[in-house]
């Protein structure tokens, strides 16, 4: 789906410390909290510009940061071009997911990548009830797999692995579902984490 990509800027104050910038005007709700770790490709929030909410998500490349400050903290907060969302410094290598039940610290290698819900919708992981899941952990998948499906309104979209820094050539293992059966999902909230084959240990 269509997302937007957030600036990143060396703060003033501090050497260490950078600043994750509004990429358009209009709208912004963050999705993550102070202390959280975000990294390449992760949802920091959402930005509504003429009444349609699109995904603010961190370049490729983005090593992994902790939040240390949510400078617009507020729902709907109104936010200009380029202006500072929120303060972040170079923290450890570990994902945070969310879910139905809450904020989790996941512990996930430093190369996992998000497979994220596409949309605002009810998360399955498979079509029918009688069916088995279209994947559990330990598959490998590659770009484009289906590990789900996602409903609104009564129509059902598949949810494919889909990432702008996943290497198209290389293979990847299902190493974490966070989201479960039936869990209603916004979107950009994480369905799953998946690393690279090679990455793997033995």
């Amino acid at each position: 789906m269509t997302s937007l990509v957030a600036f990143i800027h060396d703060s003033p104050d501090d050497a260490e410390e950078f600043l994750l910038a509004s990429p358009a005007l209009g709208l912004f709700t963050p999705k993550v909290e102070v202390g959280d770790v975000v990294t390449a490709g992760t949802v920091i929030g959402h930005l509504e510009v003429l009444h349609r909410r699109t995904p603010i998500r961190l370049p490729a490349g983005t090593p992994a940061l902790r939040v240390t400050e949510l400078l617009e903290p507020r729902r709907g907060a109104p936010v200009a071009y380029r202006q500072p969302l929120m303060r972040v410094q170079v923290g450890p290598a570990r994902a945070v997911a969310s879910n139905n039940n809450g904020k989790h610290g996941l512990d996930l290698p430093a190369d996992a990548i998000a497979i994220q819900a596409p949309t605002d919708g009810q998360f399955f992981h498979s079509m029918n009830p009688d069916e088995e899941a279209y994947v559990v952990e330990g598959d490998t998948i590659r770009l484009g797999a289906t590990i789900g499906s996602i409903e609104v309104m009564k129509f059902f979209y598949d949810v494919n692995f889909d990432s702008p820094i996943a290497d198209p050539a290389a293979a990847y293992r299902i190493v974490k579902i966070v989201a479960a059966n039936a869990t209603p999902l916004r979107s950009g909230d994480p369905v799953a984490y998946v690393v690279p084959v090679a990455h793997l240990p033995h």
